[in-house]
């Protein structure tokens, strides 16, 4: 995982790509806490080839992770991801205690100020912001049952020429 984020100079991947970083991200956490954590992915067939932010999902699982299962014996995430109308949703969802509703309204307001143990988060917010636009982005939904986190971008297989 380590070699590989410093070999990538790549600012943007296929989906397919991105989901093997944080699969070898979550080998590692389970060495750590075994079958305290279960993961999965769902994503469309037709969402592989999508081309994402590099390293744009790793974080939000880590997220899950440190902040969501938290205290808990076990936790569940998932990453769901389909295409609609040329926009690709990827959640990234947790079984655990739940964000604070602050945490949500922050990630919600399209421009968070830099917030202490979330740098991950505020990089992937401005990095979307940045390479797609007001209209893409995070958002973020707290239930009962945990916590969703998904990120809206445009469907694109190629790198656009700038």
């Amino acid at each position: 995982l380590f070699r590989y984020n410093l070999k990538s100079t790549d600012s943007v991947m296929p989906l397919e790509r991105e989901l093997k970083v944080v699969q070898d991200y979550m080998y590692l956490q389970q060495m750590r806490f075994g079958q305290r954590i279960r993961y999965d992915t769902d994503c469309n067939q037709d969402t592989l080839e999508v081309l994402v932010p590099s390293f744009a999902l790793q974080p939000l699982v880590e997220n899950a992770i440190i902040h969501g299962l938290e205290g808990c014996e076990h936790g569940y995430i998932c990453i769901y991801a389909f295409q609609k109308e040329g926009i690709l949703n990827i959640s990234v969802t947790d079984d655990g205690c739940g964000m604070s509703r602050g945490m949500a309204d922050w990630i919600n307001s399209g421009a968070p100020a830099k917030r202490d143990g979330h740098l991950g988060l505020y990089n992937v917010i401005n990095i979307l912001k940045i390479y797609y636009g007001q209209e893409y982005g995070m958002k973020a939904a707290v239930t009962e049952d945990g916590t969703t986190v998904t990120l809206r971008l445009p469907v694109q297989k190629e790198v656009p020429d700038v």
